[in-house]
This record gives structure tokens, C-alpha cells and sequence, in this order.
């Protein structure tokens, strides 16, 4: 039996979006999945990707996530270089990723 929500979901076409954003948002929500799972290998390399989009809101954000999966790597240097990078912009996340920084070098 053939499931009818991802047939109408694989058939959607989204006029909108063009490709190359979309690529951004999947990598962006696989990064996503893949941290709340705990793989934070294969969340950074996603949101790595997600963070080279043109489009601000998300790339913004993706940089954030990547901080995260950075520090729950363990990863200190790449997490603080992440956070330096987002509050250098006019990021809405700016105040967050300043205040991570913060805690992190004290």
C-alpha cells in the first residue's frame, strides 16, 4: 500500500523557493534532527551547509545551531569562533550568541 500523504507531499512543487534555497533548508532541518539525536558529527557537517545560504534569517540561525553542535562536540575553539562570527553581524541572534561567548571564555 502506497502511503498518500508522501506521494502528494513528492508531487508538491514548491514555485516559490527556488532550488538552491531549498537545498539550504533541508540541510538546515538535517542538522537539526541529526543534533537532537545526539549524531553531532553529521548535524555540523549539515548546518555547515545551511550556514553558507545568501539568505540571512537562515543562515543566521544555522550558524547558532552550529555553535551548539560545536559545544556539544566539545568543541570549544570551533564554538567560540562560530559565536565571534554571529556577533559580528546584525544577527537577531546576536544578544544569544554574545552571551554563550561570554559564559564560554569565563
Amino acid at each position: 500500500m502506497q502511503c498518500n500523504v508522501c506521494t502528494t507531499y513528492s508531487s508538491f512543487k514548491w514555485k516559490w523557493v527556488p532550488e538552491t534555497i531549498s537545498v539550504y533548508y533541508k540541510k538546515y532541518y538535517l542538522g537539526l534532527s541529526y543534533l537532537a539525536k545526539d549524531k553531532t558529527e553529521l548535524a555540523i557537517e549539515n548546518l555547515k551547509i545551511a550556514a553558507t545560504s545568501k539568505e540571512s534569517s537562515l543562515k543566521y540561525k544555522a550558524k547558532l545551531y552550529l555553535a551548539l553542535a560545536y559545544l556539544k562536540n566539545k568543541d570549544k575553539q570551533n564554538t567560540i569562533k562560530v559565536l565571534k562570527d554571529l556577533i559580528n553581524t546584525n544577527s537577531p541572534y546576536k544578544q544569544k550568541a554574545k552571551t554563550l561567548y561570554e559564559k564560554l571564555i569565563n
